[in-house]
């Protein structure tokens, strides 16, 4: 099981997802740059970003205290 606000490497992320079994793909992947998944990259876990009032997104606290840059999140 992936634990939101943990950092995994792409290569663990993609071998959770292909165990049907315990696959959950209620999370978002957040890296700290704005490019494409990257097979030598890891990524956190996380909740996917809400959206205010004021339409703008809000990311989960840990996306931040870990200084990640931005929002990399594909839904699996």
């Amino acid at each position: 099981m992936l634990v939101k606000g943990n950092l995994y490497s792409i290569n663990d992320i993609i071998s959770y997802m292909k165990d049907s079994d315990k696959r959950d793909d209620n999370f978002s992947l957040y890296g700290e740059s704005d490019e494409d998944l990257q097979s030598n990259n890891s990524y956190y876990v996380d909740d996917f970003p809400s959206v205010d009032d004021n339409g703008k997104e809000v990311y989960p606290p840990h996306s931040f205290e870990t200084s990640v840059k931005v929002n990399v999140h594909h839904h699996l």
